[in-house]
């Protein structure tokens, strides 16, 4: 008899809720730092991860997440429950590359980075900005 083998299924795409979310009701100042991240992505992998930082932390800025770094403020805002943990660790990822692009002139941030750091700063802000209110609308 054959081997069997599962049936194959397409691997779900993590972020295609996020995908799916627009980014229009993002606050004006978020949305300005946010752009700019995208308008650099192609001309400096080391800026877009530098304005990737800035723009998580205008957006924890906007959300009154208490702490003194950006990894206290994020932590904050998991223990307020308005962050899952999951999206929390994403945030200091890209918080450690925004360090080695701002103060390490060594460190290399590449171009094969850039979509990591994107998706990751989208998939926040659309947690924070879109998903639950698509979610509480539905």
């Amino acid at each position: 008899s054959p081997e069997y083998r599962p049936p194959q299924r397409p691997v779900p795409d993590p972020f295609s809720l996020v995908r799916q979310t627009p980014l229009s009701a993002l606050p004006p100042l978020i949305e300005r730092m946010y752009q700019e991240t995208v308008r650099v992505k192609d001309r400096s992998p080391r800026a877009c991860a530098v304005m990737a930082g800035l723009t998580l932390e205008a957006a924890c800025q906007h959300a009154q997440a208490q702490g003194d770094s950006l990894s206290e403020q994020l932590n904050n805002l998991v223990v307020a429950k308005h962050l899952p943990k999951m999206l929390a660790e994403m945030a200091c990822h890209i918080h450690q590359l925004r360090n080695i692009g701002t103060h390490l002139p060594e460190g290399e941030i590449l171009p094969a980075d850039v979509p990591v750091i994107l998706d990751f700063v989208e998939a926040i802000l659309a947690y924070l900005y879109g998903v639950p209110a698509t979610n509480g609308a539905g």
